[in-house]
Parts: structure tokens; C-alpha cells; sequence
């Protein structure tokens, strides 16, 4: 049998690609670069770069008014000459996407956010912002389909939102500052903040911060990222071997596994200890999430973490010695990460499905696990959009706020930049919400954010961010169950 590559048909995972954002990149540290040889990385050839653009950009126009993604894989394709492999992209999918984006998909965002419960929660800016949308997303509809009685249909929509947020505006604003009076902040539950870097943890680092504020222990998210892979190597294993049995196949053996990537992969902060009623993890003290160069900033976790595991294959294929190998890791100052590991008994764990990365992990938490009641397996997820009640995610946070921090997924674009209305909500990212506010000057309530995504570009960081900013773009509220 070949081998299989598992966890293709995992649920989507919270996974925001670091390493193509300039503060992660920019001003990664890296230590010791003469022993730390970061691999080349062959970039994608021009047609698998076209391939993915008018994938995404199909995908996207089904859910928003992508027009400036379109026409840049439409001139990418151009300029790259490659009109004859996407001849029928260009003939017919690209012009139909630019026709859905501009005309369906849009006006249907915003149709159905006219009978959302949260109109309410817009300011006057964000309330004139939104109404000018929708007039201007009407007059294009009807300068191409010319047709009255839709433009009727149209004009009637525009008009149930104007009288939906007068007559929600000022009962929203005694609802919101009623919900968010008892102000809140858990930023003492938490030590030090550390940063994903280049990895795409965030799962695993939100989760760390809730556990240190719900059970005062610092946990390893270096940990929870392995157990994670743990996890879904098992699960994978479980759900093949059931198929395997209805179809008469063998079951898999340990040659078929391919070891699962875990350094620039996502997870499912919902999937990390389902089915346990207890949790066994390393202290971050055992096992340390995030290296610092010698200057005491960030290292760049997923280069060190590729370079210890090459380390590892080189030593299996003998083209390093122990002693080689030893120093090299010495060098770099492995202890910072694996503070209590044993070189000999890391190699001597070394296997195809566990590299050396993992086998020092293993050695530094042995007989440093802490046992810890599980949660989780009580945990409430809330799913939410802008489309749905903003006021029962805003009531159901608040309410949790008073007793523990939140983790919430959501799409980070407006972390970075202001909000665009209309863009589709695609989860990538964990954060936690750790305090809450009422702010008696914009009426709305305001909520505190801890983000792994730290900022090492000299970046102005922050942490205040008004309900509407903060729910529009949340798809899951992870809460503790009562």
C-alpha cells in the first residue's frame, strides 16, 4: 500500500499564516544564522500561483464584492502569459465572478444585515456608511438590469433599514451599557505575553492563556500543539480503520503514517481534548513556547523548530555524529526551549514518526506533567455572525467576561486595518477577550483583546476594540459551560 497522506478532510482550522506578514518576518530575530541554515524555499510556479488566485477569488465572489481580486489573478494570468492554460477562466469563470461580486453577492450581504437584530449597534457613522452602501450597491443594480419593479424591491429594503436603526439606536444604547457596566479586566491572571512568531498557533497560545486564567498554571502551548497532533493522528487512524472494515481493508500500519506537520499548520481549539475528563500537560517552564536571541527578542519558532528536526534526520542518516549534533543544538542554546531534556535519551526516541523536536519535547516534560480537570468538555460554542443577534453575543460575552476570559475566533483583518463592510467573514485566527468597558462617549461597550499576533515591527499595538468592531468579525465564542 502507499503511503497516506492523513488529515485531508479535517474540520477548518484557526490558522492565520504568519510568515506572510511583514511584523512577522521583518522583525523575526534569528540566532546564530552560521548554525541555524534556514532551507530555501522554492516559491510556486507561475500557473500554480494563477491556479490558486482563481480559486480563491471564485470561492470569495460567492460571498462579497472581490472585484480587485478578480481582475488581479485575471492581469496575473496576462502578464505571465498563460491566456492558453486558463482559457476557459478567462472566457467564462472570471467574467461570471465579476458579475456575481458585483451584483449578487454584495446586495445579498447586505439584504440580509437590513433585518439583522444588531443594526442597532452601528454608530452614526457606521449607520451613514452602511446606508450609502446600500444606495450605491441599488443604483448599479438597476443601470444593468433596468428592471422597476426589482429597484422597488431594492429601494424597500433601503428604507426597513433606515427605520429599523431609528427605531433600535437608543434602546441599543441603554441595552449595551446596562450588559457592559460591571467593567472587567484579567490581564493579572496572565504572565508575560508571548508571540506565535511564524507558526500558525494562535489555537494553541489562546488556549494556554485561558487554562493560566481558569487554573493559574502556565501551560506549555508548544504542548498543546502536540497533543493536538496527537490528537488528529488518531483520530485520522480511527476514522480510516472504520472505513477499512466496512470495505475489507487492512488496517493502517505504522509504516503507512506520514509524521503530520504541526509547526505552520492551524488547529480547532474545539478539537484539542474532546472525550478526556482530565488534560495531562508541560508547564511552560518545562517546555517553552517561544526563543529569544540574546538581545531578548523573538525568535522565529517554525525555522528553529525545521532546523532541530533536519538535525535529527541528519543524525539518522549518519551524516552527523552525536557529538556534532550535540554541539550544534549547544550552540544555538537548546536549553532555553528544553530546559530539563536529555540529549541520549531524545536520539534514543528518535523514529520516523517522531523527529527530534518532539523527542526533546517529550524529554524535557517527563515527569513534569500537571493534571488538570477538563473543562473544555464543558465549554459552550457560540456561533455568531453580523447576519444574526450581535445583541445575544454581546450579552452571552459580557456574561461570561464576569468569570473568565473568552477565546473567539474571527477573521484578523480588522485587527490591522479598518474594517471593510461587506467583506466575507473567514475565520483564521484565535484571540482571547480578557476585559470589558463602557465607553460613555461612543455608546458602545468596549472589549480588552490578548493576541498572540504580537506586534515586532515596532507597531503601535491595540487592545481596545468596540463591540460592533469586535463581534462583526467573530464566527465562534468558546465559553465555559454552566
Amino acid at each position: 500500500m502507499k503511503k497516506l497522506l492523513l488529515l485531508t478532510l479535517l474540520v477548518p482550522v484557526l490558522s492565520t499564516q504568519a510568515r506572510e506578514r511583514d511584523y512577522a518576518t521583518n522583525a523575526v530575530a534569528t540566532v546564530n544564522m552560521s548554525v541555524v541554515a534556514l532551507k530555501p524555499q522554492t516559491p510556486p510556479s507561475p500557473t500554480a500561483r494563477a491556479k490558486a488566485m482563481v480559486t480563491s477569488a471564485m470561492e470569495n465572489s460567492f460571498s462579497y464584492n472581490n472585484l480587485d481580486e478578480i481582475e488581479k489573478a485575471e492581469k496575473f494570468i496576462k502578464d505571465n502569459n498563460l491566456q492558453k492554460e486558463f482559457k476557459l477562466d478567462l472566457e467564462k469563470n472570471i467574467p461570471a465572478m465579476k458579475n456575481r461580486a458585483l451584483y449578487e453577492s454584495e446586495w445579498s450581504f447586505y439584504k440580509s444585515f437590513v433585518y439583522s437584530k444588531g443594526v442597532g449597534l452601528l454608530d452614526e457613522n457606521e449607520y451613514l456608511q452602511m446606508k450609502n452602501k446600500l444606495e450605491e450597491i441599488q443604483a448599479r443594480r438597476y443601470k444593468k438590469n433596468k428592471n422597476e419593479a426589482w429597484a422597488k424591491a431594492d429601494k424597500a429594503y433601503i428604507e426597513k433599514f433606515v427605520s429599523q436603526y431609528k427605531e433600535q439606536r437608543e434602546k441599543q444604547i441603554e441595552t449595551s451599557r446596562q450588559s457592559c457596566k460591571e467593567e472587567t479586566d484579567w490581564s493579572s491572571a496572565f504572565s508575560a505575553r508571548k508571540g506565535q512568531t511564524d507558526t500558525s498557533w494562535c489555537y494553541a497560545f489562546g488556549y494556554a492563556d485561558f487554562l493560566e486564567a481558569t487554573h493559574g498554571q502556565s501551560v506549555s502551548a508548544a504542548d498543546l500543539v502536540l497533543s493536538y497532533r496527537a490528537k488528529r493522528i488518531q483520530d485520522e487512524r480511527e476514522s480510516y480503520n472504520r472505513t477499512a472494515a466496512l470495505y475489507n481493508r487492512r488496517p493502517l500500519t505504522e509504516e503507512d503514517i506520514i509524521p503530520v506537520e504541526y509547526v505552520y499548520q492551524g488547529g480547532d481549539a474545539d478539537q484539542i481534548f474532546r472525550k478526556q475528563s482530565t488534560i495531562s500537560l508541560c508547564s511552560e517552564e518545562s517546555l517553552r513556547s517561544e526563543a529569544r536571541d540574546e538581545k531578548g527578542q523573538p525568535v522565529a519558532m517554525g525555522y528553529i523548530i525545521d532546523w532541530i528536526k533536519e538535525l535529527g534526520s541528519e543524525y539518522q542518516a549518519s551524516r552527523l555524529s552525536k557529538n556534532e549534533l550535540t554541539k550544534k543544538l549547544e550552540t544555538f542554546g537548546y536549553k532555553q526551549l528544553f530546559p530539563f531534556a536529555k540529549i541520549d535519551e531524545a536520539l534514543a526516541a528518535l523514529n520516523p514518526k517522531n523527529d527530534l523536536y518532539i523527542a526533546l519535547a517529550e524529554s524535557t516534560c517527563k515527569d513534569k506533567r500537571i493534571e488538570l480537570p477538563n473543562q473544555h468538555q464543558n465549554w459552550v460554542m457560540q456561533g455568531y455572525t453580523f447576519t444574526h443577534s450581535l445583541n445575544a453575543a454581546l450579552a452571552k460575552l459580557n456574561e461570561n467576561l464576569n468569570q473568565s476570559p473568552a477565546m473567539i475566533s474571527v477573521n484578523d483583518n480588522f485587527l490591522y486595518k479598518e474594517n471593510i463592510w461587506g467583506k466575507g467573514l473567514k475565520t483564521n485566527h484565535l484571540i482571547l477577550v480578557t476585559g470589558k468597558r463602557w465607553n460613555e462617549e461612543t455608546k458602545h461597550c468596549e472589549f480588552k483583546i490578548r493576541n498572540s499576533q504580537t506586534t515586532y515591527a515596532n507597531e503601535e499595538e491595540r487592545l481596545w476594540y468596540t463591540d460592533t468592531e469586535l463581534l462583526r468579525n467573530t464566527s465562534e465564542i468558546y465559553i465555559k459551560g454552566r
